[in-house]
């Protein structure tokens, strides 16, 4: 695939023309060839090339120009990216604008529909540099140059180092690892990611191509169904970071912001911006991926927009709308009871995998505060595959709509075991004082089993913020709802970007017809 079809975006000939013809103005995509404050060394045929299109300034300085790409009669406005982008950085935006850009500003055309989503993730550097030298190890800040503390090699360690710096271990270790520039350990870490984002990906049922862009990130693509409108981006892109638990650069989430386009130079490193194949990192030919339906980019929009709001699903009582985790309960736990670290390890780090997974929290940090909670610098393999097991199993149910795999409260209660009264996971043996958990006015004794006459369930979601509990007790709560399963199959499809109303009047209309109960 060429530049140029890449900057006409995913949409077929006709869909543009209808989008055309109902803005009334051409559509363009913007780009950006040269970035402020670059500057390069050009001679012969890149000082021809940039003087040509009036980019080149005194002192080898690229002037920065805004251009575009008309998507409907597929012509250049400006420097074709084809020409200079081999000598300059060139970025695109993922929103398709009206009005064309002249003299190189942007003013008079707007954002206003877009049709791809790219997510941009970049590894920072450690804030430290580690370096050996003359029988020495310096630890110095990355960015002031300053050295921080001196130690003879001899007498040097990771873990004195850290206390002595007051920073967790784990970031001196990566310092280590990074080394000046990265360069030893950043193929692995994005190995690593693309994996996670691969496995997560599958599960929601989404079709993305990963792009390397020169430097020390990568950029996810998604395309989507058809053209919605540019304001509804930020809410789209922010909901699809949330499910691949990516973190992605917030400013990327702005429709007028542009990223790197592929098949261009990064000045900075000389790389090529590539699209590669996520398990390999070796370049592929490009083709769009399998688009994200209208429907589920409006409920994912319609969600962030309900989050923003601060309203719940519908069905939702308002006293479950906020929430008290299990995550951090169980760290108490374990604070309260240092047996609990020599014996029941394996069964603690599941159940904390799964509280992890109904607290949405990422499983990277999961294993840092389950490795805390247990008092290690590292996570033992055995306990990390514990945890992102049973960290997987219950991101899927919940995902699914069913309750958790582990009823943390059951394995705080009954004697471990198989048959009435009695659970495989249960920490009870290692348990011998509860932390007070909010809304109690002391600490909890040990746990009793229940009644032989209560009835149990086997599964139960996290507690609702205000329970009375010792340890929580009560009422289950349904797990949070994610965006995908509120997709209508019979959304009306009559409906295209920026027509009749704004797009968040649309959105909230939307919300309050879909989503909402009468609360609201």
């Amino acid at each position: 695939m060429r530049i140029r079809e890449f900057l006409r975006g995913p949409l077929p000939v006709d869909a543009l023309k209808e989008l055309e013809a109902k803005f009334g103005g051409p559509l363009t995509r913007l780009y950006i060839v040269g970035f402020k404050k670059r500057h390069i060394n050009p001679d012969g045929k890149a000082e021809e090339v940039l003087k040509r299109y009036g980019l080149l300034a005194q002192g080898g300085a690229v002037r920065p120009c805004t251009a575009g790409y008309n998507v409907a009669e597929d012509r250049w406005i400006g420097p074709p990216v084809p020409a200079v982008g081999r000598y300059v950085d060139v970025a695109s935006s993922d929103a398709i604008f009206v009005g064309a850009p002249k003299r190189c500003k942007a003013a008079g055309a707007e954002p206003k529909a877009i049709d791809m989503i790219r997510l941009d993730v970049d590894f920072k550097a450690p804030r430290f540099v580690v370096r050996r030298a003359g029988g020495k190890v310096q630890v110095v800040d990355r960015g002031s140059g300053v050295i921080l503390k001196e130690f003879p090699e001899k007498e040097y360690s990771v873990k004195a180092a850290a206390k002595a710096l007051g920073v967790p271990p784990d970031e001196l270790s990566w310092a280590e690892q990074w080394g000046e520039d990265g360069g030893a350990v950043l193929a692995a870490a994005v190995e690593t990611r693309l994996r996670f984002i691969a496995r997560r990906a599958a599960k929601k049922n989404l079709d993305f191509r990963i792009m390397l862009s020169g430097a020390k990130g990568f950029h996810v693509l998604l395309t989507l169904e058809r053209p919605v409108p540019a304001e509804w981006r930020p809410a789209i892109a922010q909901k699809l970071a949330e499910w691949l638990d990516i973190e992605a650069d917030p400013a990327t989430f702005d429709p007028s912001r542009k990223l790197r386009v592929p098949w261009t130079v990064h000045t900075e490193t000389g790389r090529l911006a590539v699209f590669v194949d996520p398990k390999t990192l070796e370049p592929v030919e490009f083709d769009w991926p399998r688009p994200i339906p209208y429907a589920l980019a409006k409920t994912l929009a319609a969600f962030a927009v309900a989050d923003s709001l601060k309203l719940a699903p519908r069905g939702r009582p308002k006293a479950e709308r906020r929430r008290v985790g299990w995550m951090s309960y169980l760290e108490a736990v374990a604070a309260a009871n240092p047996g609990l670290k020599e014996d029941c390890r394996k069964r603690f780090s599941a159940l904390f995998g799964c509280a992890c997974a109904a607290d949405a929290v990422s499983v990277e940090t999961c294993a840092e505060r389950l490795a805390a909670a247990l008092g290690t610098a590292e996570l033992p393999h055995a306990y990390a595959a514990a945890m992102e097991r049973a960290y997987e199993t219950c991101a899927r149910r919940i995902a699914e709509g069913q309750k958790p795999l582990f009823s943390i409260k059951r394995a705080l209660a009954l004697d471990v075991g198989e048959g009435e009264g009695k659970v495989w996971y249960s920490i009870r043996e290692c348990i011998t004082a509860l932390p007070r958990f909010r809304g109690e006015q002391g600490a909890a004794e040990a746990p009793a089993p229940p009644a032989a006459e209560e009835e149990q369930v086997g599964e139960e979601a996290l507690p609702v913020e205000g329970q009375e509990a010792a340890p929580p007790s009560g009422g289950e709560a349904q797990p949070e709802p994610e965006a995908g399963e509120h997709a209508s199959a019979d959304e009306p499809q009559e409906e295209a970007a920026g027509g009749g109303e704004e797009a968040w009047e649309e959105l909230e209309r939307f919300i309050r017809e879909r989503l909402l109960g009468s609360h609201v």
